[in-house]
């Protein structure tokens, strides 16, 4: 194969991932609302691993309706924004807050 050959091969290869590259972005830009990307709600496992706590644990936070989610038959989800408000909503003041 000369290089001639290779150079075509090598530019048309790098133009289809190019190409598969702008379509997945395009995708992602549709996919937005108000600036935020729309996002798939989390399932069980998902919510275990975004905020790092044990199965028990975070079936005790869904059993005494301590964590918000929503139930679709026996399957758990969540919602990233509403627990990130969630994780965020008792926040301690700093001292120099107090002050």
């Amino acid at each position: 194969m000369n290089t001639s050959s290779l150079d075509d091969t090598f530019r048309a290869i790098v133009k289809e991932e190019n190409s598969l590259l702008f379509q997945k972005l395009k995708a992602v830009l549709l996919n937005t609302e108000n600036g935020e990307l729309n996002q798939k709600p989390f399932n069980f496992i998902e919510t275990r691993e975004y905020l790092s706590c044990s199965k028990s644990y975070l079936y005790k936070l869904t059993s005494n309706n301590i964590i918000p989610h929503s139930k679709r038959g026996k399957r758990l989800y969540f919602d990233k924004k509403v627990l990130d408000q969630w994780l965020l909503s008792n926040k301690v003041k700093s001292v120099s807050e107090i002050q």
